[in-house]
């Protein structure tokens, strides 16, 4: 069976190519959606930082109707100040009211909690390396990523940031104090191999860490057995 990703940004569309590299060595990345066979192939497309505009979702399901070599449809967004059921809900009245009904495949939602900063600050290593650095070890000191779920992490009263975003937008703050080469424009310093297996590695050692990345390395799991 084929899967069709709808990616939330630019950020996210080279690591997850680079993550399915490890979740689906089986599978092989096709450039357009009608290019998929009917086994082992997976389409991304991201929709550049434009989330909210329902065309996209609504496009995905024209795609996926059209070429019913795709079983799945994952919609890939971030929770941001959401929690996931609400931002599940968010996208089914905004995009999905009255729209064209999906019909052979099944619509899945992977929603990042809080960003996918988030899942990026599940790298124990990537911590431990740069924890001597000051500016680090302030975010250290208020939430301890490396022991503590990073989706658990609210904002210390020291961030400035006022907005309703404020928690997404200091996870990203905290991962750019970890990695102050890391851009959400060009992440390469957090889509190799190295980093990502870490990722895993994380939830096999804590399953109770990063329940939102689980739901799709376990979707992803279901379609190797």
């Amino acid at each position: 069976m084929s899967v069709y990703f709808l990616l939330e940004g630019k950020t996210e569309k080279p690591i997850y190519r680079n993550l399915l590299r490890i979740l689906l060595p089986n599978y092989s990345q096709v450039n357009r959606p009608e290019e998929a066979l009917e086994n082992q192939n997976y389409y991304l497309f991201s929709t550049e930082g434009y989330p909210t505009d329902p065309k996209y979702l609504e496009n995905a399901i024209k795609d996926v109707n059209e070429f019913k070599q795709y079983k799945y449809l994952l919609y890939c967004t971030d929770a941001e100040f959401l929690s996931i059921e609400d931002k599940i809900q968010d996208i089914q009245t905004r995009c999905l009211a009255g729209r064209e009904e999906i019909q052979c495949a099944k619509l899945i939602f992977v929603i990042q909690n809080r960003c996918i900063e988030t899942w990026l600050l599940g790298n124990r290593k990537a911590i431990q390396e740069n924890i001597e650095r000051k500016l680090c070890q302030n975010y250290i000191n208020f939430y301890d990523v490396c022991n503590k779920d990073p989706e658990l992490m609210d904002k210390p009263d020291w961030c400035q940031i006022k907005s309703k975003n404020a928690v997404t937008r200091f996870h990203k703050e905290y991962l750019k104090a970890i990695i102050p080469k890391y851009s959400k424009s060009c992440p390469n310093e957090v889509q190799s191999k190295e980093f990502l297996s870490e990722l895993i590695n994380r939830i096999q050692d804590k399953p109770e860490h990063l329940q939102s990345f689980q739901r799709l390395v376990n979707f992803c799991n279901s379609l190797q057995n």
